[in-house]
């Protein structure tokens, strides 16, 4: 990739420079261990949007992002195993097309809202009743609802069954000194990174070191989670009124990391229920059973964890599951043509990464403080993979966790 590292005393900056689109990203990138409370980041999060010193009312924040040709200004948080990530990004038109050089009052108006929070009482319960909502439909959504319960179920450690949205009890605990001290853990314990994608000049870096006030720690996050092994399948079943079709998951793990493996489950996961209409769970569970809609297996890249999801009537979720069972049985053979239609399709994946900002982002993003592989490394090492280390996944590939999330039978396949 065309991205340089400059190591500043207090924090890293990411460049990398391209004329290929109208607008240009800066991220700033608060990187520390994730803890128990992490939840009050999307309190944090709202706050942030309604309210600052500077910017007191949302419309105040509105009125500059227009001044500054629409500019958008966003907060997004990220979990990388035991490592949390808070994103302050800001994304403005390149100057050079407006013909305007108001690349440093974009960049002063981005720290002069993370840099200046106002911890303002009066929108405490503005802000709880915002994230209140948000989990009441959440709970609506069996979809996200059966993922929660899935993971809660899979993981061990309470760490990593922690996320960024609160319940309802973590909800009503949320005060404003606990976000302002949570916060302020935050910039005083974390790793700094900033990024800048797009058509910039070399002053962008003197720009940065104006404004940024963070100063980064010496740390390494473990980024692989240790995956939980059982000698038996924890199951568990619920029941949900007015569901009209029932929700099956179910988590299988590698034991142990190696990220030649890991890549190898990718492909294996591309032909078992990632290939779309050519995928052999949607060929079976769905094609030759008619079963479900829609069937799905996904891999989580950093943990190693793939998971297979699908609704099915009530009535049929014990055949649902032995029969994907069946087709799992069934990858201990694999024909070299759908080896090569998933290589390819990864392969085409990593190519279009460089079509957007976003996709150039998250390359960078892993190649440069996740997993320290660049994407020239990973196709290679994908290219090289054989068909007997596919097929070695399916002897190591257990199944941890069944969750299912049942409704009312309607009566119909």
């Amino acid at each position: 990739m065309n991205s340089k590292i400059i190591n500043k005393d207090k924090y890293n900056i990411h460049v990398y420079k391209t004329d290929k689109f109208k607008s240009i990203e800066v991220h700033v990138l608060l990187r520390h261990e994730f803890a128990i409370d992490e939840y009050l980041l999307s309190a944090y999060k709202d706050l942030l949007l309604l309210t600052s010193k500077k910017y007191p009312d949302k419309i105040d924040r509105f009125i500059k992002e227009e001044e500054l040709y629409n500019t958008l200004l966003y907060v997004d948080f990220r979990k990388y195993g035991r490592e949390s990530i808070i994103d302050y990004c800001i994304e403005f038109i390149d100057p050079k097309l407006v013909k305007d050089n108001y690349i440093e009052d974009a960049i002063s108006f981005l720290f002069d809202v993370i840099n200046n929070p106002l911890y303002d009482e009066s929108k405490l319960d503005e802000i709880k009743e915002k994230l209140l909502f948000k989990y009441k439909r959440n709970l609506e959504d069996p979809g996200f609802y059966s993922f929660k319960q899935a993971n809660k179920l899979y993981y061990e450690d309470p760490i990593d069954k922690g996320g960024f949205m609160p319940d309802e009890e973590e909800i009503k605990s949320i005060t404003m000194d606990r976000i302002k001290n949570k916060i302020e853990e935050i910039n005083n314990n974390s790793v700094v990174d900033i990024f800048v994608i797009g058509n910039v000049d070399d002053d962008v870096v003197d720009i940065l070191d104006k404004y940024n006030n963070y100063k980064s720690i010496n740390k390494e996050f473990n980024v692989r989670l240790t995956n939980p092994t059982t000698d038996k399948v924890k199951e568990k079943r619920e029941d949900k009124k007015g569901l009209k079709q029932a929700k099956v998951l179910m988590l299988f793990n590698l034991p142990e990391y190696n990220y030649r493996e890991s890549k190898a489950l990718v492909l294996y996961n591309m032909i078992l229920g990632n290939l779309g209409l050519q995928s052999r769970l949607f060929a079976e569970v769905r094609e030759k059973h008619h079963l479900c809609y829609d069937i799905y297996s996904a891999v989580s890249t950093y943990e190693d964890v793939l998971r297979i999801s699908t609704g099915v009537d009530s009535s049929n979720v014990d055949k649902t599951i032995s029969i994907i069972k069946d087709v799992i049985d069934g990858m201990k053979d694999i024909s070299d043509e759908e080896i090569d239609i998933a290589k390819n399709m990864l392969i085409t994946s990593y190519d279009s990464s460089d079509d957007s900002i976003s996709g150039i982002y998250k390359r960078l993003l892993s190649e440069e403080i996740i997993l320290f592989k660049t994407k020239e490394e990973d196709l290679e090492m994908i290219k090289s993979i054989t068909k007997d280390e596919i097929l070695a996944i399916n002897d190591k590939i257990k199944l941890n966790t069944l969750y299912v999330l049942k409704g009312e039978d309607n009566g119909t396949n």
